[in-house]
């Protein structure tokens, strides 16, 4: 296989996790953002994946090997392309990373986890309790609702367009077998069907949930994390689809 050829083939494996990384930690260090993500691409593929090459297997480190790719690729670091590339394009004037509130403030909503007897402890947002900068690329994007909404219905739509109609196209087209392409899952949509992707995730002590097809798309957000929440934002689209 040309080395063209091999380093896509790869990229896609990353981006689907079909190409099992042994590693997702959370570890914090003193180098930039864009140092570390090179390190840890370094550190990952240094060691033999996981499991089998071609089999599904979730895991973050997937998006941070990405965006050590975008990085080297465009010379620029990933937080600064994301500004450029996703947020101002697309209005989302609210958009950030790590945890919405500020350190120390309730300026915005703080995160939860279920304890002992379902008791809920508020997570303070600091960067020790997100994803540490080599995983930015996996789950550290805040945003608000209306911004989240207008990311999905981009992704519904696919206006404005941002990527051609075959790279959108081959970002939503799993692996043959698979079901799971670019961050989401191929499906349904809930309550009127229709094929659908979704995604949802939990950091922080938030969770967030959406749907989207080419003419809908519904987000729903908690501040109450550990899953089973995915039915709210089922039940959620179901009903904005109905209207």
């Amino acid at each position: 296989m040309p080395l063209s050829a091999r380093r896509t083939a790869n990229t896609l494996r990353a981006r689907d996790f079909t190409s099992p990384s042994p590693l997702d930690r959370r570890t914090h260090c003193c180098n930039s953002p864009r140092e570390q993500r090179a390190t840890f691409a370094k550190t990952v593929l240094a060691r033999p994946p996981a499991d089998p090459v071609g089999t599904y297997s979730y895991s973050n480190s997937g998006y941070g090997l990405l965006g050590a790719i975008i990085e080297r690729a465009a010379d620029s670091g990933y937080e600064e392309l994301m500004g450029v590339k996703i947020f101002a394009p697309l209005g989302l004037k609210t958009a950030g990373f790590g945890a919405p509130a500020t350190p120390g403030k309730i300026d915005q909503p703080w995160g939860h986890y279920r304890g002992e007897g379902e008791k809920l402890t508020p997570t303070e947002p600091v960067p020790e309790n997100q994803f540490p900068p080599a995983l930015t690329p996996a789950a550290s994007v805040h945003v608000s609702l209306s911004d989240f909404a207008r990311f999905a219905a981009w992704v519904s739509s696919g206006e404005p367009k941002l990527v051609t109609a075959e790279t959108r196209n081959r970002l939503q087209t799993p692996p043959s077998g698979g079901s799971y392409a670019g961050g989401m899952w191929m499906t349904e949509m809930p309550g009127i069907g229709g094929k659908a992707v979704c995604h949802c995730g939990h950091m922080g002590g938030l969770f967030g949930v959406f749907h989207a097809n080419p003419k809908i798309a519904c987000v729903a957000v908690f501040n109450t994390a550990g899953g089973g929440w995915e039915w709210v934002g089922d039940e959620t689209s179901a009903a904005a689809g109905k209207k």
